[in-house]
């Protein structure tokens, strides 16, 4: 079955068993913010019933009772999805809604890419004087991508060229690297991600930067790397010789969850909305998880790095590390039937009214060539 085919079957299958709300319009990319999205967000009760078989029990911190992948969901060819609600009835220190995406990394014609490099690249970055971020080293932000929710960026990869739009069969999509600024009023148009970012071979983040590439300091908790053969690896950094191979890299942001295939003892214990990605030991499978949170009336609060630790065990990591979360986590595919992004979840942050998304300076995606 093509994979338009089987995204499409599966989207429909998507609104008839998450109970789908009503399509709502959003602001972002100037091209494609009249693009409206589907919220695939509501509480189940055989999610609840479902998790410990599905993820196990977590009171013994790091051991995790594997992720049971034959109820997962099929979002296309190479690509399972199993939503969850993890309770304190199931062992797990508060209730945790959950997104696991297992990825095929040997699939046919399956590629990585990212938000691309902004016009006028390098410029100072302040929109006026009073809005002039700095660096925690001092140094002043540059232009490096344009703030862009993960709807609209998804949207606009399926685009036709003649919008600004790319043109890509484009499945699937979250938020990536860490970036800056991020001081009052929150309203700058780009972003400078964090470390070595590249997208489609292009070097998209600031080279000279201290963050693990072009031989210097290591990326103290890892760079996810997608070479342009379509092996994957984390690696502990960028070197010279490896920069004509990237086809496409993140860097971790705070935390390394898994090493080894083992959680590590985490200081942080700070409960917050969380996107992490890993590899398994053969490094032919990715895995990418992201967790709800700050809705706490309605929702969850979130989860804690020992907690994600456990869960990027069971679902099969061999190595992961943490991304960018809080009010920027998110989670899109394409929504066939509707002809729109679809939101698995609800993005967070204290910010936010329920169900928006945050314009993120950095993010990923999944499509077919």
């Amino acid at each position: 079955m093509k994979v338009k085919t089987r995204v499409a079957v599966t989207a429909a299958l998507f609104a008839a068993a998450l109970w789908s709300e009503v399509c709502h319009a959003y602001p972002g990319n100037p091209n494609f913010r009249n693009k409206p999205v589907t919220f695939l967000a509501k509480t189940r009760t055989d999610w609840v019933t479902n998790a410990t078989t599905m993820v196990g029990a977590a009171r013994n911190p790091g051991k995790s009772t594997p992720l049971n992948w034959a109820k997962a969901l099929s979002i296309t060819n190479g690509i399972d999805y199993i939503p969850a609600v993890l309770t304190p009835e199931g062992g797990w220190p508060r209730q945790m809604v959950c997104h696991f995406v297992r990825v095929n990394l040997t699939t046919r014609n399956l590629r990585f890419t990212g938000s691309d490099r902004c016009e006028n690249w390098g410029d100072p970055m302040p929109d006026d004087p009073k809005h002039m971020a700095r660096k925690p080293d001092g140094t002043f932000c540059t232009k490096r991508t344009v703030r862009e929710k993960t709807g609209d960026f998804l949207a606009r990869l399926r685009g036709p060229k003649s919008q600004g739009g790319k043109e890509l069969n484009a499945v699937l999509a979250w938020n990536n690297a860490a970036w800056s600024p991020w001081k009052p009023p929150f309203t700058n148009e780009w972003g400078d991600p964090n470390g070595p970012l590249y997208s489609d071979g292009i070097q998209v983040s600031e080279l000279a930067t201290g963050y693990g590439t072009h031989g210097g300091p290591k990326f103290p908790n890892g760079v996810f790397v997608v070479y342009k053969d379509g092996k994957a690896d984390i690696v502990p950094q960028i070197t010279k010789a490896m920069v004509s191979k990237v086809w496409f890299s993140v860097p971790a942001f705070v935390a390394h969850l898994v090493s080894s295939g083992k959680a590590p003892m985490h200081a942080d214990k700070s409960v917050r909305p969380r996107t992490a990605i890993g590899l398994s030991r053969d490094k032919k499978t990715f895995y990418l998880l992201v967790c709800d949170g700050d809705n706490e009336k309605s929702w969850t609060k979130g989860c804690d790095f020992p907690s994600l630790s456990t869960l990027l065990v069971a679902m099969g990591c061999h190595e992961a590390f943490n991304l960018d979360g809080g009010g920027s986590s998110n989670l899109c595919i394409w929504d066939y039937a509707n002809d729109c992004p679809a939101v698995l979840g609800r993005p967070g942050g204290s910010w936010h009214s329920t169900n928006s998304q945050r314009d993120n300076g950095s993010n990923a995606a999944i499509y077919f060539k």
